[in-house]
């Protein structure tokens, strides 16, 4: 029949993508272990070793030298301390008097542990002390020399009960994950997670069980958004391009997925009650930042969701000190390709990654910087070759001006010319940011002090501090509590949970780098070297390389697996699984007959897609963005104008259509006001243009002779924190100072003043007071210790002393930091507003609007001199008032400037 003929053809194909899979297994085992006769790899084995023994005896000899200068100096490393306690716990009687010393061994994140680790405890426990608690799922640490193997064979053995003391406990109850996330964790990971792979099996007592009491209507089922990446067609581009655009079409459909998923309600297990979702509760999570995190973080900026790329890692793995420092890269030496792409795509240069294909396709040989140099020469793309050339004359004049100049000097007329602190500044984590690239600058005057000179040179400097991973504290301007999306990879959110968790580039391909290493090294299997036959100048890897290669792919494997697991289990409510796919149709089809065999998986996607059809999960498809059609339309239409133009003047056929084309093109636009607006405006920015150019909004709004960059005054012997940077620590201070409690804690003061004598005046009360508010906000991790340091006691005190401060604490009600954007009308244009109210408080039925000013410029006594610069801010406090006044629909009675510089408040009338 029909039916059978059908499912005949049906099974055929399955059976025989197995067939063609099988084959290719057989092929790959005979070319590496089967394609010579045993004597030959042999042979290739013993060639090798006289080089082996050499290099072994060279490591024994820098060991040995490199011991003795750290003796010679009294220093010891991290790898000293392990081993110098393993030489001392060699001897019995001390590992004797070390058993009897502890009555109890506790260990947590055991599965983290390695060998050295393991011997130092086996040294010092006793049969019946030592407890261990750890999940070997989340041993996430293997490139920090974590050996997972040790916790499964205990694990093994215990289950075995191999002594009368051992005894394993699953402890395997989740207190985080709604059902439906737990029954996805399973579903997956009891199919991928296996012996041959992982080193375990995932069965009953490795899986999930729920341990949050919710069994209700909001529990979401995990969704797999898969976005077709099959318009990247050209194999000619190079990885780092397909990557960013991959890259960026995951970005776009994330964005989408956040603007679905706001406010949806889930309920919240801590505060027992239902609440909808908000920015704070989401995170993106990515295997590595690298190439992603920024293009993440810039899709959702552009539609106006505020985001932060959790880098607290390392101050040079931010974007914007990487961005500049590959700025400076390509300044002392143009031939390099990473850098000059990170550079071209950031606004620095403004490449779209459509651009930077199209430099790509033009010349598909040879390196990517050479490609660019030959656009500029002969591109086809009139405006591309000129934004190309004008890239390359920029690089070049700064290239000649850096020996000329400080070296100080020269990065701030970059930060200058290239708009880069504006822009920054100008992005959630702006100022933050900006603090970031100023303590660039000071880490350039550091340089130059200590006798140190030249571009190149101080970038060789900051490779250093990277490399030997000096600690960089930086400024921390965004808390837990703020309402931002955070993007960070999987290995950051480790311990962490989250309400609704994304977790994207899981089509991005693997780095297996053991493939490429000249040397191969392995704890178990030995030392392998590749074989280099220098009379016919070729190389091949020997067998014993070929087994360590393949030996650590196997735990590579299983360590992605790992981090797989640990990403999954952040999520509490809302599980999204994102990836790229190429031509996802044909993609699904070609895994649905494809064995799952996972030893073959080069990315997340190999895991998951062949077990997906065991889950509830539903896969869902995203097309290319309607942003990235515009583009290509754009460009297809820009096409057809120049070929338009190219056409002979006499072809009357063409001469209506080119008139036609003329007056479009010749149009002029009735508001050319409009052109030199800006869409939105800070108020400290109109504040500051109507000072400078006269109270009306329009003039000031339409100018565009006041500079926009504010370059600080940095001197050689500044301290850690500039005076503005103080200044933001103080409002951060007011910011999350309880007034009630202030309110309290000076009532009490005040009334022992009155019944006792004899008593102080109460500021050594006060001062004990706040320097206790500020501990538990560095506790908080609010603010940190060196920010605390440099925080005005007696000004804070001053401020609640005062008639305007205590009236705030006696309030009806107090609002705090409260930013705003309201829309107004300038030249016939509306226009946004955006600002944030230090404080404002109702008083008797009115209220009253409060703005702490901590410039040391109200540093004088004359009152006709703090009239006049108490009159710099009053268009910035009308701007606030009228914002209330429109948003609140209240009406502001009094507005107030408080100077900590004097210790007083000024009535603004």
């Amino acid at each position: 029949s029909k039916e059978d003929k059908e499912s005949y053809e049906e099974i055929k194909e399955i059976v025989t993508s197995l067939r063609n899979q099988g084959k290719s297994l057989v092929k790959d085992l005979i070319s590496q272990y089967f394609a010579r006769p045993l004597d030959a790899y042999i042979y290739d084995l013993n060639k090798t070793h006289s080089d082996a023994l050499y290099l072994y005896f060279l490591v024994e000899e820098f060991d040995r030298i490199y011991k003795r200068k750290k003796w010679n100096k009294g220093l010891i490393d991290f790898n000293d301390i392990e081993h110098y306690a393993l030489e001392i716990l060699s001897n019995e009687d001390i590992a004797s008097e070390y058993r009897n010393k502890f009555e109890y061994i506790f260990i947590d994140e055991y599965q983290d542990s390695n060998i050295v680790q393991e011997t130092l405890i086996n040294r010092i426990k006793r049969e019946n002390n030592l407890f261990m608690v750890g999940d070997v799922k989340q041993s996430i640490y293997k490139f920090r020399l974590a050996e997972p193997e040790i916790f499964i064979n205990k694990y093994e053995a215990y289950s075995e009960g191999s002594c009368k003391y051992d005894i394993k406990l699953d402890l395997n109850k989740n207190f985080r994950s709604k059902g439906s996330i737990i029954t996805a964790v399973n579903d997956i990971f009891s199919r991928i997670m296996n012996k041959n792979i992982a080193g375990l099996n995932y069965d009953a007592a490795a899986a999930l069980y729920q341990g949050v009491p919710y069994d209700g209507e909001l529990n979401y089922p995990v969704e797999f958004q898969i976005v077709d990446e099959k318009q990247i067609k050209d194999l000619y581009i190079d990885d780092e391009i397909k990557e960013m655009k991959k890259a960026e079409l995951e970005a776009h459909a994330a964005v989408q997925i956040i603007k679905e998923s706001r406010g949806r309600m889930i309920f919240d297990v801590k505060k027992g009650e239902e609440r909808p979702i908000t920015n704070r509760d989401i995170v993106i999570l990515l295997r590595s930042a690298k190439n992603y995190a920024e293009i993440y973080y810039e899709a959702l900026m552009k539609e106006g969701i505020p985001a932060f790329i959790d880098s607290s890692d390392g101050y040079f793995d931010t974007m914007e000190i990487e961005v500049f420092l590959n700025l400076l890269r390509i300044i002392d030496n143009r031939k390099q390709d990473i850098p000059l792409l990170s550079v071209m795509r950031s606004p620095i240069f403004g490449f779209t990654i459509e651009e930077m294909i199209k430099i790509r396709i033009h010349d598909k040989e040879g390196a990517y910087h050479q490609a660019f140099q030959r656009y500029t020469e002969e591109g086809d793309d009139s405006d591309l070759r000129e934004k190309c050339r004008d890239a390359q004359e920029r690089i070049i004049k700064w290239k000649k001006q850096a020996p000329l100049m400080p070296l100080e000097d020269f990065l701030w007329m970059l930060i200058r010319e290239t708009g880069y602190h504006e822009f920054v500044g100008g992005i959630p984590g702006g100022s933050q940011r900006q603090l970031n690239l100023r303590a660039l600058v000071d880490k350039a005057v550091f340089f130059q002090n200590n006798q140190m000179k030249g571009l190149f040179s101080f970038i060789n400097y900051i490779e250093a501090i990277k490399k030997r991973q000096v600690p960089m504290g930086q400024v921390r301007l965004v808390g837990e509590n703020d309402d931002v999306i955070r993007i960070m990879t999987i290995h950051k959110s480790k311990g962490l949970e989250f309400p609704m968790v994304i977790i994207g580039g899981l089509g991005k391909r693997f780095n297996m780098e053991s493939d490429t290493y000249r040397l191969s090294l392995h704890k178990e299997i030995g030392l392998g070297i590749r074989l280099v036959d220098k009379e016919n100048y070729s190389y091949k890897k020997t067998l014993i390389q070929i087994a360590v290669d393949q030996k650590k792919r196997r735990e590579s494997l299983a360590e992605e697996l790992r981090i797989l697991y640990v990403a999954f289990t952040r999520a509490m409510d809302k599980l999204v699984l994102l990836g790229t796919m190429n031509d996802i149709e044909k993609t699904l089809k070609d895994y649905s007959v494809r064995s799952e065999n996972f030893a073959g998986a080069r990315s997340y996607m190999d895991f998951l897609i062949p077990v997906i059809k065991y889950t509830k999960i539903e896969i869902k498809k995203f097309g290319r963005t309607d942003v990235v059609f515009k583009k290509v339309k754009n460009i297809q239409q820009k096409i057809l104008i120049q070929q338009l133009f190219n056409e002979d003047k006499h072809d009357t056929e063409c001469s209506d259509l080119d008139k036609e084309i003329h007056r479009r093109l010749g149009y002029e636009y009735a508001h050319k006001e409009a052109l030199l607006l800006k869409s939105k405006f800070t108020v400290s920015e109109l504040s500051r243009l109507m000072n400078n150019q006269g109270t009306n909004i329009e003039t000031v709004a339409l100018s565009r002779k006041v500079p926009s960059l504010d370059i600080p005054k940095f001197t050689k012997d500044r301290g850690k924190f500039s005076a503005a940077e103080v200044g933001t620590i103080l409002h951060r201070v007011m910011e999350h100072i309880d007034f009630l409690q202030i309110k309290t804690i000076w009532d009490k003061l005040e009334n022992k003043l009155i019944t006792k004598t004899g008593i102080s005046d109460g500021i050594s009360e006060k001062t004990e007071a706040i320097k206790n508010i500020i501990k538990d906000l560095v506790e908080r991790e609010i603010l940190t210790s060196e920010e605390a340091s440099v925080v005005s006691v007696s000004k804070i005190i001053s401020f609640f002393d005062s008639e305007i401060g205590r009236r705030a604490c006696r309030s009806e009600k107090l609002y705090k930091e409260v930013e705003f954007n309201f829309m107004t009308e300038i030249s016939g244009e509306n226009v946004i507003i955006q600002g944030a109210i230090d404080c404002y408080f109702k008083e008797n039925g009115n209220y009253i609007l409060l703005d702490y000013k901590s410039d040391s410029l109200f540093d004088t006594e004359d009152e006709s001199e703090i009239k006049e610069l108490t009159d710099i801010y009053r268009p910035q406090l009308e701007l606030y008032k009228t914002a209330l006044e429109k948003i609140r629909g209240i009406r502001v009675k009094e507005v107030y400037l408080y100077l900590f510089s004097l210790g007083k408040g000024i009535r603004i009338p």
